[in-house]
């Protein structure tokens, strides 16, 4: 056995991994960031709000950021509660445009600053044990080439995504708003090309049992996905690269955007969509953030602002519990708590304004359940 000691172990580096890493790292204290994801493929989560650009801006990485050249979004196209397209754009927002992002560019970008800030990054780091002694300390084991390795620390970010791996170890339970689930497809041009301009917007539409989006990303790519509840007819249809063709055939602003493209390289794959969140945040030891404390539906297009928000201030409570201070990681938890409220009123709203298929069980369930909520 090899090991080390840190104030701060980071389980999982995705963007909110990142950012509590490099809040906590800029304080002078000793982290380690453990990436058990060494998967190179295409990860879902590719929009930024303009209300991110103060979040990159409060993390240190706008001039990296705008060096990697993503794909601006400048507003969004959808067609809800009626088959006209209605657009909301970005012009008047004070914080600029959005972005389309290259999921795997970004995420290194991330990582290279937390290397910046004097924290360790190990990978792949898939923890086996995690374990507290009685005198506050925990260890952490994780393979390492062809040995395990321990490492010791008094404080443990759980940064492992809508799992919530650690924080449900230690008795934390999630909480499951609906049954949303999301299928997605990723679609090439058939020649290279430069995204136009008038191409900057996320096209939203939505049909009787679901709905979907889609957007054009740096490299000629473009992510077409489709919601629905996991319970569905529909998923087992979708999940085949044919069933999704069919299903996307039938809508009538999406499929045209996918006019000039290939076929899905890849059969289209279902990830886990829905609005669920921990019933505490944060215990003796341990701390939350990203969608490891929270997950929105993507239909608020804020799932990586708040793994960037939340990890600054997950980090900035931290900050102040490894000293000893506990105060920050309540005041936390209570802004959790109130975002996700809010989130959930406007969701709710949102989902009530379709009502064209009063039969279908997807808009039962949000026209009933959501308007007693």
């Amino acid at each position: 056995m090899t090991g080390a000691e840190f104030d701060l172990v980071v389980i999982g580096a995705g963007p909110a991994g990142s950012a509590v890493a490099i809040t906590v790292a800029r304080a002078g204290a000793r982290v380690l960031l453990l990436d058990h994801n060494n998967d190179q493929s295409f990860k879902v989560g590719e929009s930024l709000p303009p209300a991110a650009n103060t979040v990159l801006q409060a993390l240190g990485v706008t001039r990296q950021f705008l060096a990697a050249q993503h794909s601006p979004s400048c507003g969004v196209q959808s067609s809800w509660g009626s088959p006209l397209l209605r657009n909301a754009d970005f012009i008047r927002d004070p914080r600029g445009h959005g972005w389309h992002l290259d999921r795997l560019k970004f995420d290194a970008m991330l990582h290279s600053f937390v290397l910046t800030q004097g924290a360790q990054i190990e990978r792949p780091a898939r923890v086996i044990r995690a374990e507290r002694t009685s005198e506050g300390v925990w260890e952490i084991t994780y393979p390492a080439d062809a040995e395990s390795r321990t490492v010791w620390t008094r404080w443990v970010a759980d940064c492992t995504g809508r799992q919530s791996w650690f924080a449900r170890q230690q008795g934390a339970q999630r909480i499951h708003d609906d049954r949303l689930v999301a299928l997605v497809g990723v679609f090439s041009l058939a020649e290279p090309y430069q995204t136009e301009a008038s191409d900057t917007a996320t096209l939203i539409e939505s049909v009787p049992h679901g709905w979907w989006y889609t957007a054009a990303l740096p490299g000629g790519k473009r992510v077409v996905v489709y919601l629905t509840d996991a319970d569905s007819e529909q998923v087992k249809r979708a999940r085949t690269t044919a069933g999704f063709l069919s299903l996307l055939a039938e809508t009538y602003h999406v499929a045209p955007s996918v006019e000039y493209c290939r076929s899905s390289e890849v059969a289209p794959w279902a990830t886990r969509a829905n609005s669920s969140r921990l019933d505490k945040c944060w215990g003796p030891g341990w701390v939350a953030a990203g969608d490891a404390s929270m997950s929105f539906d993507p239909l608020s297009s804020q799932g990586i602002f708040n793994a960037l928000y939340s990890g600054i201030k997950a980090g900035q409570a931290l900050q102040h519990g490894i000293r000893g201070d506990l105060s920050l990681l309540s005041s936390y938890e209570d802004r959790l708590r109130k975002i996700y409220s809010a989130y959930l009123s406007s969701r709710n709203v949102y989902y009530s304004l379709e009502r064209r298929w009063p039969s279908s069980r997807f808009w039962q369930r949000r026209r009933n359940t959501y308007a007693v909520a």
